[in-house]
């Protein structure tokens, strides 16, 4: 469950998959935090 949570992208979100979005999503959650920024651009 992720309600609540947001997840900010430096580079273009569409390189992301869903995986690692949602896993962003759950860490920002486990950290109880209501927002997470990816700052590396994705690898591959």
């Amino acid at each position: 469950m992720t309600e609540g949570v947001r997840v900010e992208t430096l580079a273009r979100p569409e390189r992301y998959t869903r995986a690692q979005l949602e896993r962003a999503m759950w860490i920002a959650r486990v950290l109880e935090r209501g927002s997470l920024v990816l700052c590396e651009p994705p690898r591959g």
